[in-house]
């Protein structure tokens, strides 16, 4: 049972969140917006709820609370 979030992932979290945009943290950190797209997913899927709302061209951190 492992209940830590998959580490990778939370480096493009991280870029999509300080820059509100998957492409910005995507030329960031040299990979394409389809895998910051991918890893957000993948923590999304590990959480069970969005983690952005997706405002074109420009993601939010949702609210989850």
């Amino acid at each position: 049972m492992n209940n830590l979030p998959p580490l990778k992932p939370l480096v493009s979290f991280r870029a999509a969140a300080r820059h509100n945009s998957f492409t910005k943290a995507a030329h960031e950190l040299n990979l394409t917006h389809g895998a910051v797209s991918r890893a957000v997913k993948q923590l999304e899927e590990f959480f069970g709820f969005e983690l952005f709302e997706k405002n074109k061209p420009n993601v939010v951190i949702a609210d989850i609370i």
